[in-house]
């Protein structure tokens, strides 16, 4: 009985080891890093706003394409 308990005891500090270890490294992440990951992340548009996307100019050569 006694080796049971060692193990389950043992298995118990594991997870709680895991959990508490991925919440400190979230917690003192610095912002620099997180605001870089967002950066690269994001979609790159070739128009940032909606409304200049509207009024972009046709050209010839476009328009033959389709």
């Amino acid at each position: 009985m006694g080796i049971l308990k060692f193990i389950l005891y043992f298995v118990i500090f594991l997870i709680l080891f895991r959990i508490v270890r991925a919440f400190l490294s979230t917690f003192f992440k610095s912002k620099n890093e997180s605001t870089i990951n967002n950066q690269s992340q994001k979609k790159k548009s070739k128009f940032e706003d909606v409304e200049d996307a509207k009024y972009i100019e046709i050209k010839p050569e476009d328009e033959k394409k389709n």
